[in-house]
């Protein structure tokens, strides 16, 4: 929050890039969430690290 208020060009930059990199990341995993049907290609492409699986 305090980055995004910032008076500097930068910390405003990185708070944006933060908030982008965070939702990205929500939408890219919400079927799993949700318990969406996924194909097995779509599913193994969220599925980063076999311990996930």
């Amino acid at each position: 929050d305090r980055w995004l208020r910032s008076g500097s060009t930068n910390q405003r930059i990185a708070g944006i890039t933060v908030l982008i990199i965070v939702v990205a990341a929500f939408v890219f995993w919400m079927p799993i969430y949700l318990g969406l049907p996924l194909s097995a290609n779509g599913y193994r492409f969220r599925m980063w690290l076999t311990s996930w699986i």
